[in-house]
């Protein structure tokens, strides 16, 4: 009984050394159901909760340069609609952005403060940790464009999680504009 004693004091002498230096995620997030309306979401802040510089656009694969010019090019330029568009991106294309993930935790004293984890997402399309997979709208097949081997398009991107205090906007939004160079001359 003694040695379960000790074993509880050191412990609980221990409690306020971790309590301090850790952060706990309860694993949970507010998952918005069925497809946002970005119409609805008023003034919402662009890159909330997202490092604006951190947002690029890759090839999920490693192509050749022969590949994106005999594969990839051709069906950007027979890019008609927006479903189009989609499905090319969605095919040949990720999106990766690094997420500030806001988050309430416990410090010295136990008193309680707001900081920030940074969670790098190599895939919006995909669920990560603590991030759900984004929402891809693009307003208007202008906002897309390929011309001298560069495919740019501007899009809103919206994450399946909502924001707790307006549950009728995501937790992680940004409107950007995208540029990817496809293609071109070889070697």
């Amino acid at each position: 009984m003694k040695k379960i004693i000790k074993l509880l004091a050191s412990i609980t002498a221990l409690s306020p050394t971790l309590i301090a230096s850790s952060c706990f995620l309860d694993g949970s997030y507010n998952v918005h159901q069925g497809n946002w309306d970005f119409n609805s979401f008023g003034n919402i802040e662009n890159y909330k909760n997202i490092d604006k510089n951190s947002i690029k656009i890759n090839f999920k694969n490693n192509y050749s340069i022969d590949f994106q010019n005999n594969v990839i090019a051709p069906k950007i330029k027979n890019i008609k609609t927006i479903e189009d568009l989609k499905r090319v991106i969605d095919e040949h294309f990720i999106i990766s952005i690094t997420a500030l993930r806001p988050h309430s935790g416990w410090g010295d004293g136990y008193a309680q403060f707001n900081h920030i984890h940074i969670e790098n997402i190599p895939n919006v399309f995909l669920d990560h940790e603590k991030v759900l997979h984004f929402q891809m709208h693009i307003d208007s097949i202008e906002n897309f464009k390929f011309e001298n081997n560069i495919m740019s398009l501007k899009a809103k991107f919206a994450s399946k999680n909502f924001d707790k205090n307006n549950k009728n906007q995501p937790l992680y939004y940004f409107e950007h504009e995208l540029q990817i160079k496809v293609g071109g001359q070889n070697g």
